[in-house]
């Protein structure tokens, strides 16, 4: 299915500095979200996994302020991108889902 696309799960964070057990940083935080939801989409072994990559951007490309406990919660979220190689050898990207506080939104 889609041959042609590649798909990139994106994670990202508020602005609250986290430092647990489990995440060391921020960076820790979005990249292990992004990569829990790219493994979410990969369920299907009939996916070619070879076309997936995951990345986190921790709290430094935010949608909104960190000013509200509900804006930042905007900021805990997984973007999904994908883009198709066409035959002019350009790439063409489109964002098609954001993913916060439990809601997919496209």
């Amino acid at each position: 299915m889609y041959p042609d696309y590649k798909v990139e799960a994106a994670g990202y964070t508020d602005d609250i500095t986290i430092k647990t057990n489990e995440f060391d940083s921020n960076w820790d935080s979005s990249s292990r979200r992004s990569l829990n939801f790219m493994k979410y989409l990969l369920i299907s072994e009939s996916i070619n996994q070879a076309r997936f990559r995951s990345i986190g951007y921790g709290e430094y490309q935010p949608i909104d302020t960190n000013l509200t406990h509900e804006r930042r919660a905007k900021n805990r979220r997984v973007d999904v991108y994908y883009s198709q190689y066409n035959r002019s050898q350009e790439y063409y990207s489109l964002r098609v889902v954001f993913v916060s506080a439990n809601k997919i939104v496209s």
